[in-house]
């Protein structure tokens, strides 16, 4: 009997181990996230973003909505605002979506949304800003907005306003507390440096957008090299997610083509690079320079020695396929023996057979400003070749962002890099009323009548009309050469293996917007 007792007491203890042994699993996988115990990798609800600038700017919309949308889709039923206009569009209802809170709590309203139109900064960019004849508020959730006359781009317009808290703009038309009804909450944030922001719990959107992604860290490193090194490293996932963060360094993605794990979207635009043409003073105020130069610029071989098949020629400055395009197709061409007729019809002349033509005994030699990035100065130096090629001559400035804005911005060019055409309305509001300077070059309103042309562009009533007086202006614009196209490619998003689903920015211009609702991440 004692050597049974003994067996027993063995097989007590036994038992007794094994049960404190689930005990302690059972007790450790309740201190387990869900992700841990299903087998997922909690590294996936993580996307590691490396951008050129801080948050604050292009990645504003994580945190803060728009009031409108821009775009035709399933959003624009659903958004921060309803705008009801009168028959004319002289007068807009203001209505704001019942049960929306910012992050903190506190409720959407119509004061709320009155402080954004009038305080954000980027109104000031606006045709409303000035057109405006007032907003009041109506009661809490609705606003009227007048004008003296019609005015059908406003609802557009405010797809460019955040929604803010009121206080929340400096007097400078800065936001200065981060907090709004976006799909995040900013968390850590070291400005130059890094940021962190979280899935905002109240995201007023859910049921239509919500992300896998609950936690996305912003990495700020400014050099491209480094920027591309670190995502090959897969310390980051993705660079590129904003339109100016985006990559148009053909050089570094022609590198990346083919980088095992390494992939790369590139984002349609209709806005193909330009120089600008100073027509306002020095040499190129001879049109039959400006139209010289228009003809002598190879565009092909720009986009096969610049590009490495990037980008596409562009002979318009804007796309076929953008709202009212040109009607007729191609504006400029490439055609050496034109150009040189033109320089010879014009009075130009080689009298000492130096190879650059002379013009009321001065040699024609051109101040080329343009950005210093590889693209950017690449391209210059192929335009300098061409120009030269029919006796023109070129002085290359690649300056710094600030230096080239300090030139720019008070004519000391020939030529300069200039900003793109965008969405035509906008842009005719923006550069084509003036002839003056701005940081890109001069504006498009060289002839006193465009101003007044808008209000029939800006109101936005009759399409018709509308491309009536673009095809007439397109007319009037290319055979007046104030600018010369290049190539159109866009910017490239480059991401790694191990994250997918990015959409591109939906919008342009002043605010490009960051969707992240449909990015999963797999690490491997």
């Amino acid at each position: 009997f004692g050597t049974i007792k003994y067996k027993e007491t063995k097989m007590k203890k036994i038992l007794c181990t094994f049960l404190a042994f689930l005990l302690l699993a059972s007790l450790a996988a309740c201190g387990k996230t869900e992700a841990e115990t299903s087998g997922e990798n909690p590294e996936n609800s993580i996307l590691r973003i490396g951008a050129a600038n801080d948050w604050t700017s292009e990645g504003m919309n994580l945190v803060f909505d728009t009031l409108t949308y821009r775009i035709n889709s399933t959003e624009a039923s659903k958004q921060l605002i309803e705008v009801i206009p009168n028959e004319d569009y002289t007068e807009f209802t203001l209505k704001v979506t019942e049960g929306i809170e910012f992050s903190d709590g506190t409720k959407l309203d119509a004061e709320c949304v009155k402080y954004s139109i009038e305080n954000e900064a980027l109104a000031d960019t606006l045709g409303f800003h000035t057109l405006m004849s007032s907003l009041e508020i109506k009661d809490d959730s609705t606003l009227i907005a007048t004008f003296p006359s019609s005015y059908a781009t406003f609802e557009y317009e405010l797809s460019y306003i955040l929604a803010v808290k009121v206080g929340a703009v400096s007097p400078e038309g800065n936001i200065t507390e981060y907090i709004g009804t976006g799909m995040y909450v900013l968390g850590d944030f070291t400005p130059g440096s890094s940021c962190t922001f979280t899935y905002n719990e109240k995201y007023w959107n859910a049921a239509n957008k919500k992300p896998s992604v609950t936690t996305v860290e912003w990495k700020v490193i400014p050099d491209l090299p480094t920027r591309v090194m670190t995502l090959e490293n897969k310390e980051i996932d993705v660079i590129g997610i904003s339109e100016h963060g985006g990559i148009n360094d053909y050089a570094t993605l022609n590198q990346l083509r083919d980088v095992e794990g390494i992939n790369i979207d590139m984002k349609a635009d209709g806005a193909p690079a330009m120089y600008m043409l100073n027509y306002t003073k020095g040499p190129t105020t001879d049109i039959n320079l400006r139209k010289a130069i228009s003809l002598a610029i190879n565009r092909e071989r720009l986009c096969d020695v610049i590009c490495f098949g990037f980008a596409e020629p562009a002979y318009t400055y804007i796309l076929e396929d953008e709202r009212y395009a040109p009607t007729d197709g191609v504006k400029f061409s490439y055609d050496v023996d034109a150009a040189k007729k033109l320089l010879a019809d014009g009075g130009y002349v080689d009298t000492d057979n130096d190879g650059i033509l002379e013009k009321d005994g001065q040699n024609v030699v051109l101040k080329l400003v343009t950005l210093s990035s590889e693209t950017y100065r690449n391209t210059a130096v192929l335009v300098k070749e061409d120009l030269e090629s029919i006796g023109i001559g070129v002085e290359v400035e690649a300056l710094d962002a600030t230096g080239y804005y300090a030139k720019s911005e008070v004519g000391d060019f020939d030529i300069c890099f200039t900003h793109p055409w965008k969405e035509p309305v906008t842009y005719y509001t923006w550069r084509c009323t003036y002839s003056d300077y701005d940081t890109m070059g001069t504006g498009f309103g060289f002839d006193e009548k465009f101003k007044d042309y808008y209000d029939v562009v800006s109101a936005g009533l009759d399409k018709e009309a509308i491309q009536s007086f673009f095809d007439m202006f397109w007319d009037e614009t290319y055979d007046f050469v104030p600018a010369v196209t290049l190539y159109s490619g866009g910017n490239a998003r480059v991401y790694t293996d191990e994250v997918s689903g990015f959409i591109w920015g939906r919008g342009h211009g002043l605010l490009n917007l960051i969707d992240l609702s449909e990015v999963v991440v797999n690490r491997k």
